[in-house]
């Protein structure tokens, strides 16, 4: 695939050096994954709108068979193909309308979902270089079990910058690589709150009838990754011990928050509704599980209002600490070490493994910490976010304003 795409990409820059420059007043920001994530669209909707506060009309690049994630910012969308005409014309577009490109590389650039889109990744920016482009990774993490030999060869794009977007993250790059690299945080932080959609509506509806009421409300997502790695004892876990602190604390009420509808059962939707069917009758009638119309910004105009938050997905950790709510989480790939790093938070008590999750008892300490420390835990998350944006912003720093 590499070499037909190699071909691809060298048709369209002799293209493009035969046709001229052109205007060239367009950010290329190549997204991570096809829709279907709301964290995925959380980064690419700050990105858009990064890049056009700072003048670029933002050309949304996707591999081929993606569909588009939808952004709120006016943005142009291109889908890039690795062979044939089609992806040699792509290309021919990026370079003449582009100077500069970005790939937001999350959690994929370290190689632990595969190689193949990474290292296609590596070719395209590679040549976009030698066209005359500023090209970054942006916004990516490294997960305590990288791919050496992958990061090495991404790496080893010398006009190419890395910037990540936890410390943990670079120390692990720049030891894996020899390569120095950037501190950023993740694009997400820039999310701008925002209910739009009805199940965002629904749920500010129901949020606010419970807070009439005095009820303190507490926020919950289980993913996909998490079921998977704890196994079967994993809902049955959660139901005693979610259900059993509902019933010991009737002061609390849950808002089931999904973040992904990939997948069998659309994703989270399926495992929540799963969970909210299990859980005790008094209990259940104190939760609200949101609906799959829901878009990155609704979810963090959301969280803005939860007491606290437990979640089996990073990007719903950031809707929430983004708005200043507490948030512990089922830890996974090493992933949220960085992340609480930023705010000056311990890990270890935030965070439960999926294989200790799926023992009855282990959600309940957490969540009573949650509970008897959520106001000490606002204040110092609110403290962090200040810095926190200023690094997120720094994502764009190599792009001059325009």
């Amino acid at each position: 695939m590499l070499n037909i795409a190699k071909r691809a990409v060298g048709s369209a820059l002799q293209a493009s050096a035969r046709i001229g420059a052109g205007p060239r007043r367009k950010l290329a920001i190549f997204v991570p994954a096809s829709a279907g994530s709301l964290g995925d669209q959380a980064l690419v909707d700050s990105a858009a709108a990064l890049a056009a506060e700072m003048g670029y009309r933002p050309l949304l690049v996707r591999l081929g068979g993606w569909a588009p994630i939808e952004v709120r910012t006016p943005s142009d969308h291109l889908e890039l193909r690795s062979y044939g005409l089609a992806g040699a014309l792509a290309m021919r577009r990026i370079v003449r309308e582009s100077e500069h490109a970005v790939i937001i590389g999350a959690d994929t650039v370290d190689g632990v979902y595969g190689h193949a889109k990474v290292e296609y990744w590596g070719e395209v920016m590679g040549r976009l270089a030698k066209a005359g482009l500023g090209t970054r990774f942006a916004g990516f993490s490294v997960s305590e079990t990288p791919h050496a030999q992958l990061l090495k060869q991404v790496a080893a794009l010398t006009d190419t910058g890395f910037y990540l977007r936890d410390a943990v993250s670079l120390e692990r790059f720049e030891r894996a690589t020899g390569r120095s690299g950037v501190l950023t945080a993740d694009f997400a932080f820039g999310l701008r709150p925002e209910i739009t959609s009805p199940a965002g509506r629904a749920g500010s509806k129901w949020l606010e009838a419970e807070r009439g009421r005095g009820q303190s409300v507490m926020g919950f997502n289980i993913s996909s990754h998490v079921a998977e790695s704890a196994g079967d004892t994993l809902l049955p876990a959660l139901s005693t011990d979610l259900g059993g602190w509902l019933l010991d604390h009737p002061d609390y009420s849950c808002l089931l928050i999904p973040h992904d509808v990939r997948g069998e059962g659309q994703g989270d939707i399926g495992l929540l509704a799963s969970l909210m069917a299990s859980l005790p009758d008094e209990a259940a009638a104190r939760c609200h599980l949101l609906g799959s119309s829901l878009a990155a910004w609704d979810v963090k105009a959301l969280c803005a209002d939860l007491d606290f938050l437990f979640t089996g997905r990073m990007h719903v950790a950031i809707a929430a600490l983004g708005g200043g709510t507490p948030s512990a989480a089922a830890a996974y790939q090493g992933k949220f070490e960085g992340l609480y790093q930023h705010f000056g938070l311990d890990a270890q008590p935030l965070c439960l493994s999926p294989a200790r999750m799926s023992e009855k008892g282990a959600l309940r300490p957490v969540l009573d910490m949650l509970a008897a420390e959520a106001p000490e835990l606002r204040n110092r998350v609110t403290t962090a976010l200040p810095q926190i944006r200023v690094l997120t912003s720094r994502n764009l720093a190599f792009v001059p304003r325009q």
